[in-house]
């Protein structure tokens, strides 16, 4: 991995020691922890992380991609760019559990896909010219999130799954349809297919609200924090199987 890591035994004995069978999910999800531990200041580290990675990864898809700042105002990421891909493919592999519905398992995989999804789409047919200024200048979650966010929170007030997706829909661009008239510029296709993808996503998310609206706050805001961390490093993508 290019670098040593030490762990003490006490940790080991914590994280490790519980007799289970190896499996290659649960080697790359140590190896996760690994790496997120890397970007903790704290004293039995790697506990902290396991217990972000699984019960909080919100937090722990922030940490990953936070930037250190010094009192002279200098910059760094908490992670370099190259370990931060290597993170998420390490928990794209890793068989985390975030919620079971219905007979199903929502997975890691699941929710960096459904991020990938998003973080692709919403540039392409939600931002204006203006929108991809605010991006350059200082690019933030709340502008890359912004319509799975606001659908997402219509859900959590109680809104019909229509009335919450009518949301969703607003936030296409208003010039897509004017594009056809010249040389185009988004495939009608891709932008049908974007629709019903998000549909289907989002459909799921407020199945979970009506079932489980702890669960649902939970991976909620690891989507939205997904969605920004796949738009800030454009590499992410080839995580993603």
């Amino acid at each position: 991995m290019g670098f040593r890591v030490s762990i003490g035994s006490e940790e080991q004995i914590s994280l490790f020691g519980k007799k289970t069978i190896t499996t290659e999910s649960e080697y790359f999800k140590s190896l996760a922890i690994i790496l997120l531990g890397s970007t903790i200041d704290k004293k039995k580290k790697y506990i902290f992380a396991k217990d972000l990675l699984e019960k909080s990864p919100s937090v722990a898809i922030t940490y990953v991609s936070e930037e250190n700042v010094d009192n002279k105002g200098q910059r760094w990421l908490k992670l370099q760019e190259s370990f931060a891909i290597k993170f998420f493919d390490y928990v794209y592999k890793s068989g985390i559990i975030l919620y079971s519905a219905n007979g199903g398992k929502y997975k890691m995989e699941n929710l960096l896909q459904d991020a990938a999804f998003f973080a692709e789409g919403i540039p392409k047919f939600c931002w204006t010219s203006e929108d991809w200024n605010k991006w350059y200048q200082s690019s933030s979650k709340h502008l890359i999130a912004k319509p799975v966010s606001q659908t997402l929170n219509e859900i959590l007030q109680g809104r019909s799954f229509d009335e919450a997706f009518a949301r969703f829909l607003s936030q296409l661009r208003e010039n897509i349809a004017k594009e056809k008239t010249g040389e185009a510029k988004t495939d009608v296709k891709e932008l049908e297919e974007f629709v019903i993808g998000a549909k289907e996503t989002l459909k799921q998310y407020y199945d979970l609200k009506t079932k489980n609206i702890t669960e649902f706050i939970r991976v909620k805001n690891a989507l939205l924090s997904a969605v920004y961390v796949f738009k800030r490093y454009e590499n992410l993508k080839g995580v993603i199987k």
